[in-house]
């Protein structure tokens, strides 16, 4: 990060990313330790910082307060208006074959074919009626079935105008700053419940049992998330060998999974359309779905449609925030398993993938991908449609764009 002459900086000793404030260190640091003080006091989700919470809180609100001066559309967030943004300026490549009006995005032309077949996927559970777009239903809901009065009251301190069923909510999460839960151990005070839970947790529970224990190692640990983050070390430690084909594993249960798909005399069942073999039926039927597109699991949050209940159960901590493996080293949190493995060997491997541009390390093939796409792209494939000038990044792009609205 550039500073001024004289500027002092300050770097964050897990990353190395450097600050020139001591509050721009602490909210980062956040993003290391999992820290989420500002919780949601109507569905409890917690976020790193302030801002984030309030610009949450506007999914509860309604309150839009970013308006395009192209077409007046009002959006929640600055990035929800910068994509909407593209849509006045870029390429419109998804043609109705209706009406054949076009548009920027895969998700707009499906709305707007809705128009022609009358479908109305959103459905409102009190009374039964439908809609062809989730907004439509909200504002909905907000009209007929909320039976409180509607007048907006000014909040005394920001002068800002909210229904009285949000007003309290806005001065709580805007305006107070009061930590009244207090650890009882070490005294220490958080803004929220779950702040001070999640602190318990971290710093007061790790004195108890260690259950879980490494099958190749004597190292025990207290959950079950520190015993997986713990594997990676023993990657190239291999005790569990095939007496088939000698191949060797990390753990008894790979070795069994590959007993079991590989040297097993069981009737295999062969996908008809691409040929390959499954050991189960069940399996087949869910590899099938990746031929006929069908996606019997719904998300009822959002209705995004999944293959396997698997996937679906990951995409709901999304919603619900859940992170439940967490790094044994630096106690960061994590929605998947994988990116928790990936994570760890950033602790526990040597940087083995080495940058051939700047011959800078990653502990990652991913992590060293994602530097060579935003450090080192050298083909410029996002064009402005207005200037006709080109881009190695969409996000340039997009700031690009705004020197043509603001003209």
């Amino acid at each position: 990060m550039p500073t001024h002459a004289g500027e002092k900086t300050l770097e964050c000793s897990v990353c190395n990313k450097k600050y020139t404030s001591d509050t721009g260190l602490y909210m980062h640091m956040r993003t290391h330790t999992g820290k989420k003080p500002f919780e949601c006091n109507v569905c409890k989700r917690s976020f790193y910082r302030r801002d984030y919470l309030k610009q949450h809180l506007r999914t509860h609100t309604g309150e839009k307060p970013y308006e395009c001066t192209l077409c007046q559309k009002a959006f929640a967030t600055n990035t929800a208006l910068r994509v909407h943004l593209a849509t006045h300026l870029t390429a419109r490549p998804y043609k109705c074959t209706e009406c054949s009006k076009t548009f920027c995005s895969s998700g707009d032309l499906q709305r707007h074919v809705r128009t022609h077949t009358g479908e109305k996927p959103y459905k409102c559970a009190l009374c039964s009626k439908k809609f062809t777009r989730s907004h439509h239903l909200q504002r909905h809901l907000r009209s007929a079935h909320i039976t409180e009065p509607t007048e907006l009251v000014e909040c005394d301190i920001c002068h800002k105008k909210y229904s009285r069923r949000y007003l309290k909510l806005h001065i709580h999460s805007t305006h107070s700053s009061g930590k009244a839960f207090e650890c009882a151990m070490c005294f220490k005070r958080f803004t929220t419940s779950s702040s001070l839970n999640n602190h318990r947790y971290r710093i007061h529970t790790h004195t108890g049992p260690k259950p879980f224990k490494c099958s190749v190692c004597p190292k025990d640990f207290h959950i079950q998330s520190e015993l997986e983050a713990h594997f990676p070390k023993h990657k190239d430690e291999r005790p569990y060998e095939c007496t088939l084909c000698q191949k060797s594993f990390v753990m008894r249960y790979y070795l069994t999974n590959h007993i079991l798909q590989v040297h097993t005399d069981e009737k295999k069942r062969n996908c008809t359309i691409c040929l390959k073999s499954f050991r189960g039926s069940a399996s087949l039927k869910c590899h099938i779905r990746t031929h006929t597109k069908e996606k019997p699991f719904e998300c009822t949050i959002c209705k995004k449609k999944f293959t396997v209940q698997s996937t679906l159960t990951t995409h709901l901590r999304v919603h619900t925030g859940e992170k439940p493996y967490k790094c044994s080293v630096c106690h960061k949190e994590f929605s998947q398993l994988g990116n928790m493995q990936s994570h760890s060997l950033m602790h526990d491997a040597p940087n083995s993938f080495n940058c051939t541009v700047c011959k800078k390390t990653f502990a990652t093939g991913y992590n060293l991908k994602f530097h060579l796409r935003n450090s080192h792209v050298s083909d410029k494939t996002f064009k402005c449609t207005v200037c006709l000038k080109t881009f190695g990044r969409e996000d340039h792009l997009m700031d690009h764009l705004f020197t043509h609205i603001k003209t």
